[in-house]
C-alpha cells in the first residue's frame, strides 16, 4: 500500500486522520479518560483553590497539573541528577501532562462538531431539495392559473 498522499487531497487526508478512528489509536494508544474522587481536607482544598487562582488556572486543570507536578517530583526524587535538572523535568513532565489531556479534549471536541456539521450539510441538502419542490410546484400553479 503506497502512503504517499498527493498535495490535491491533503486537505481531505488531514481531516481524516485527524477526525479518523485511528487518531486516538494512533496519538493516545491504550489512553483514556478516568474519573477521579477524592476526599482532602478543607484548608489542603482551600490551599489547591489558591494556587489555581494564583496562576489563573481551571480548577480542573490546576488539579492535573499539581497532580502531574507531584508525580514527576516523586518519580525523579530518588535519582541524583542537579536540583535544576529536576526542575526542569518538573516542568516538561506537567506541560506535557496537561498538552496531552488538553489535545485529547480537543479531539473529542473536533468529532463532534464533525458530527454536527455532518448532520447540518445533510439537513441543508434536504431543505434545498423541499424548496426546489415547492418553487416547482409553485411555478405550475401559477401556469394553471394563467389563461
Amino acid at each position: 500500500m503506497n502512503d504517499e498522499v498527493p498535495l490535491t487531497t491533503l486537505p481531505e487526508y488531514a481531516h481524516a486522520k485527524l477526525l479518523g478512528a485511528d487518531f486516538a489509536a494512533d496519538f493516545f494508544p491504550d489512553t483514556h479518560a478516568v474519573e477521579m474522587k477524592l476526599m482532602l481536607l478543607d484548608e489542603q482544598w482551600r490551599e489547591i483553590q489558591s494556587v489555581c487562582a494564583e496562576n489563573e488556572w481551571s480548577l480542573e486543570e490546576g488539579l492535573r497539573i499539581l497532580l502531574a507536578n507531584g508525580l514527576a517530583y516523586l518519580q525523579h526524587r530518588m535519582q541524583n541528577d542537579s536540583i535544576e535538572t529536576k526542575q526542569t523535568i518538573l516542568d516538561i513532565s506537567a506541560q506535557y501532562s496537561v498538552m496531552k489531556f488538553r489535545t485529547f479534549q480537543f479531539m473529542q471536541a473536533a468529532q463532534t462538531l464533525d458530527m454536527k456539521l455532518n448532520a447540518a450539510q445533510s439537513e441543508l441538502k434536504m431543505l434545498r431539495q423541499i424548496n426546489e419542490q415547492l418553487r416547482t410546484e409553485l411555478q405550475h400553479r401559477a401556469a394553471d392559473n394563467c389563461p
